[in-house]
């Protein structure tokens, strides 16, 4: 017999992540059980991975086309080069003149994460 649905049971079953992991008899996508460190929120692994290649094609589709190295940037151009001057400009107060290669291209990355994370609830924070 099928238990009673409530409003608690409805709301709390749909704001559950579906978890997919390794329990003691094997691997199981079953929220309730109990799969310990090693479990993946599916659901929010799949958003991060559509986020991401969202940002992939908006920085690429700004990027400048060839023979339009001498006119200002504008639109979508302007916004990609806003957020990479942003980050260069803390990471270059933060490290002073020391020449870095990792750090702002990992800046930039954590960044735009959470810029494109934040507004859908994914926020890593």
């Amino acid at each position: 017999m099928a238990s009673e649905l409530t409003t608690e049971s409805y709301i709390s079953h749909h704001l559950t992540n579906l978890k997919c992991g390794k329990t003691d008899v094997g691997w199981t996508c079953d929220p309730y059980a109990e799969m310990g460190f090693w479990s993946f929120h599916v659901d929010s692994l799949l958003w991060s991975v559509i986020l991401g290649f969202v940002f992939l094609f908006v920085f690429k589709k700004a990027t400048p086309k060839k023979g339009s190295e001498n006119v200002a940037p504008k639109g979508l151009q302007n916004f990609a080069e806003m957020c990479i001057e942003f980050v260069e400009d803390n990471v270059q107060s933060m490290f002073g003149s020391i020449k870095n290669t990792l750090v702002a291209p990992l800046a930039l990355d954590c960044f735009c994460v959470d810029f494109t994370h934040e507004p859908n609830g994914l926020s890593s924070c």
